[in-house]
């Protein structure tokens, strides 16, 4: 499967007119996942080892892109992009008792395309 599949089907529920807290959970959390998975992609590509440090998957990849020797500034933006982002989808997939909205469900497909859009310039 393409990870650009995540981002397809956030957009197929956000662009319903019956959306409700749940609907906007999900989009959130599959905006994210194309996002991580892009990213993850592009590093593998560029020959950058993801899971270099300990912890988990989604930090190890952030770590990693941000302590990057030679430093890219451009996969360093990224990283911070993912980090906020990651934020974002752990409220909407754990904390159950916070609200979430419409608008952070649109505003998590535009961080999504936003990410895609920079890793398009990474070389």
């Amino acid at each position: 499967m393409d990870s650009i599949e995540f981002l397809n089907f956030a957009k197929k529920i956000i662009s319903n007119n019956s959306n409700s807290e749940i609907d906007y959970r999900q989009v959130i959390s599959r905006s994210y996942y194309c996002a991580f998975h892009q990213v993850s992609e592009k590093a593998n590509s560029l020959g950058i080892p993801v899971n270099a440090y300990k912890g988990g998957t989604h930090s190890s990849l952030r770590q990693t892109l941000t302590e990057l020797r030679p430093a890219n500034p451009k996969l360093k933006g990224i990283a911070f992009r993912l980090a906020g982002f990651h934020i974002l989808r752990v409220t909407a997939d754990y904390k159950l008792a916070d609200t979430v909205t419409e608008k952070s469900a649109n505003e998590s497909i535009a961080t999504c395309q936003k990410i895609l859009d920079e890793l398009k310039l990474v070389n």
